[in-house]
């Protein structure tokens, strides 16, 4: 899907790390109940952000701040991204989901759960990095 969104070749595999600090989107019921998780680590949100964007990686590079947040344009095409990949929650039909919010730094801790995917990933030309995939409720 990743790959799809972002015309650029995409690779990923399972992994062990977690990303406990990053750009998490989170995801809510109709009701506000939170739901489901995105979290990217900073470097690759900003990577995807930059490849969406067709800005070089250059400008991927330079797109995290000394906060830990990506810069206001990244973050923008971010929040793009992270909304597109949390189809894969209301897939089931059991839920649907909608992109509340980007959080950036450690996990709120209502979000916090054993029950994470993580993958690394690269992004052909701009990098590799972690992204975890959460869902909390059915």
């Amino acid at each position: 899907m990743l790959s799809r969104l972002l015309a650029k070749p995409v690779t990923g595999k399972s992994s062990y790390d977690l990303v406990l600090k990053g750009a998490t989107g989170v995801f809510r019921t109709k009701e506000g109940q939170a739901a489901a998780w995105i979290s990217f680590e900073s470097k690759m949100a900003s990577a995807a952000s930059a490849a969406l964007a067709l800005m070089p990686a250059s400008a991927a590079r330079k797109g995290v701040l000394a906060n830990g947040k990506l810069k206001p344009l990244l973050h923008e095409h971010y929040y793009e991204v992270i909304n597109i990949l949390g189809q894969v929650f209301n897939n089931s039909g059991k839920m649907h989901v909608v992109l509340d919010d980007i959080a950036y730094g450690t996990v709120p801790n209502e979000l916090q759960t054993n029950d994470i995917v993580v993958y690394e990933i690269d992004i052909e030309g701009y990098g590799k990095g972690l992204v975890s995939l959460v869902a909390l409720a059915a």
